[in-house]
């Protein structure tokens, strides 16, 4: 009888304890799992910053300034793979992370990929935010190129990310920041450099100081550009953003628009937009426009062609300057 009573303890100790460890596996491995759900990846060189491709969908922050100038010699001359994209130019899929620059630069990034699309930092991005975050260097792409995102492709944001990239585009969705920003919300951001498309024989636009086109919100953004087109016809050509629909309040672009079509024509150039049909609340430009053209339409200081636009609190200055023949609506 007393080794019943033993053997049953023994079991009934053996199955709680069971539980006990069964309970805290449990525990453990869904804390462990909550953990990992919260990780960000933290990034200290320019590798790491490639390596952001193995992981689309991660968080990931810069823990210090990190030097890109070896990539001027990656991949035979053409420089650092767009993340998002392959190295033949072709997607492998969007980024919809984040990028958290915590206040640091990401130093002389080159890009050199004349012939490929969705060329900047990130090929292609869905819902993606970035953040507090600085870029120099140089990038040429053919069209969809920014020193960010080529193209966005959902309600991304950005929030005080500024570059001085040199940006050199050949045909549409041009920008300093991005080519095309999609539905944006874009805060405090900011571009200083020389943005250059060129391709004699093609129609080209849709190229801006911040942004080729948007159709989000940009909120306390600044543009200062030099920004050269030379195209067989040119549209959609802005300070600040090339073609919009947006709501944007506090911005401001400055700098020169130098537009030359090669014996054809020139439509919708405008210091801070070249075609809007948004809202715009106490925005204001201050660019020289210079356009060489046959035909010349819809060009002005502020916005080229306006169509529904409200404009409350708008100011304008700089010089427009035209070469060429027919001339409508300046």
């Amino acid at each position: 009888m007393i080794l019943k009573i033993i053997f049953f303890q023994k079991f009934i100790f053996t199955k709680k304890l069971g539980f006990l460890l069964l309970a805290l596996f449990v525990a453990f491995f869904f804390i462990g799992n909550v953990k990992r759900a919260e990780a960000v990846t933290s990034i200290i060189d320019c590798t790491g910053l490639q390596n952001m491709s193995l992981n689309l969908a991660e968080d990931y922050t810069l823990a210090n300034n990190i030097d890109c100038s070896a990539t001027s010699g990656w991949n035979a001359g053409k420089g650092f793979i767009p993340i998002g994209n392959n190295n033949a130019g072709a997607l492998v899929g969007y980024f919809t992370g984040s990028l958290h620059g915590n206040g640091f630069t990401i130093q002389n990034l080159h890009i050199v990929r004349p012939t490929e699309n969705f060329i900047g930092l990130i090929g292609q991005t869905n819902g993606a935010d970035f953040q507090n975050l600085t870029i120099t260097g140089s990038i040429e792409g053919r069209s969809n190129t920014g020193t960010l995102v080529g193209a966005m492709n959902g309600s991304d944001t950005i929030s005080n990310v500024s570059s001085s990239v040199t940006i050199v585009g050949h045909t549409q969705n041009i920008g300093g920041l991005v080519g095309d920003a999609g539905n944006i919300n874009a805060t405090g951001s900011s571009y200083s450099g020389s943005i250059t498309v060129n391709e004699p024989g093609f129609s080209v636009g849709n190229t801006g100081g911040l942004f080729g086109q948007c159709s989000g919100d940009i909120n306390s953004s600044t543009a200062t550009a030099t920004i050269t087109v030379t195209g067989s016809s040119i549209f959609g050509i802005g300070g600040l953003v090339g073609i919009s629909d947006g709501t944007d309040t506090g911005n401001n672009a400055s700098g020169t628009i130098t537009v030359t079509s090669a014996g054809s024509s020139v439509d919708t150039v405008g210091g801070l937009y070249g075609d809007f049909s948004g809202t715009a609340n106490f925005v204001t430009s201050s660019v020289d426009i210079t356009v060489t053209a046959d035909s010349v339409s819809n060009i002005g200081g502020f916005i080229g062609n306006p169509e529904s636009s409200t404009i409350i609190g708008g100011a304008a200055s700089g010089g427009i300057t035209i070469h060429g023949g027919s001339v409508d609506h300046i």
